[in-house]
């Protein structure tokens, strides 16, 4: 069995349990040419495996079901929300798109549940006959949509910057669409932020000669942020190699602990309140740090006199 078959690759939480009443029908219909006005700064986020677009939750009627469906949007919708916080907060203008909003590039991504154990094994190899597993061909979409989408708009509006996010099936999403872009697109990306990546990448969690040299600073990856376990070296789908383009400063990756995903964890963690995977929309958490940090990039790149000290507060150093 392959390495990528470990127990519980369990690519947001949520999904397990969810999908059976969770449809990621597309907000707005196929239209490539389907453009909002250009803007200081456009955040394309990517969700996470099972999870409705935001979009399609916001417009339904007020009720239970709609209760229920915001339950599971939390990461993009607090993304959306401190992204506009944050942009009026430094004068700028602001755009969000969700992965999967259209069909672009003959793809959209429909974050693809992973429904029960079988699936939940099976999630990122290949079938027989060389076939991609759906959730492979969901993370693939994903990709297509998200290179095609960022090709365009930046073609579209060469003066915006860009602030990139994924989380869980979303993070390999986004981290996949990032290596695809070219060194010139990518000089537009202010800020590339991750959540709980399935392809998690530290090769500093491996020890010598017993000893973890994240334990005293030595050869931390410029990506990581706020990963508590020191021996932590990839996510439950393995390590993506490399994990960035060679030099990349401008990512930041989060891994909380007890997140089976990104590999804090050996252990399947649940619907327990101590699964990290849950946590990155808690307040003043990841989502807020990252969404803070970007934001503070774009200001120093728009000429925002003080962008860092107008955030409150201010923009967090890679930690452990």
């Amino acid at each position: 069995m392959k390495m990528m078959r470990k127990l519980g690759t369990a690519l947001s939480a949520v999904s397990i349990v969810a999908a059976s009443c969770i449809t990621t029908a597309p907000a707005v219909a196929d239209d490539e040419n389907q453009q909002a006005p250009c803007q200081d700064v456009e955040v394309v986020f990517a969700r996470g495996s099972g999870q409705p677009l935001l979009a399609d939750v916001e417009s339904e009627a007020a009720g239970e079901q709609k209760a229920d469906k915001a339950k599971h949007v939390k990461e993009a919708k607090h993304v959306k929300e401190l992204a506009a916080s944050n942009a009026q907060t430094l004068g700028l203008t602001q755009n969000f798109y969700e992965l999967g909003t259209r069909h672009i590039n003959g793809a959209r991504y429909p974050a693809h549940p992973i429904q029960g154990f079988t699936s939940l094994l099976n999630a990122g190899d290949k079938a027989e006959g060389g076939r991609y597993s759906s959730y492979e061909q969901s993370v693939n979409e994903g990709v297509r949509e998200g290179v095609g989408y960022l090709q365009q708009r930046m073609s579209q509006c060469p003066n915006s910057q860009y602030v990139l996010g994924g989380y869980s099936q979303g993070a390999q999403v986004m981290g996949d669409v990032y290596g695809q872009l070219t060194d010139e697109q990518r000089s537009k990306v202010a800020f590339n932020a991750f959540f709980g990546d399935p392809k998690m990448n530290l090769p500093e969690g491996r020890s010598v000669a017993g000893e973890h040299p994240v334990f005293d600073g030595r050869g931390i990856s410029p990506w990581r942020r706020q990963s508590p376990a020191p021996a932590t070296t990839q996510g439950s789908l393995g390590a993506r190699t490399p994990y960035l383009p060679a030099g990349e400063q401008n990512t930041g990756s989060w891994c909380l602990a007890n997140d089976y995903v990104c590999g804090s964890t050996k252990v399947l963690m649940g619907f327990s309140r101590e699964n990290g995977h849950m946590l990155y929309a808690q307040a003043n958490g990841p989502i807020d740090e990252a969404l803070r940090e970007a934001f503070s990039r774009v200001g120093q790149r728009r000429g925002v006199e003080d962008a860092a000290a107008r955030l409150t507060p201010p923009p967090v150093a890679a930690r452990l």
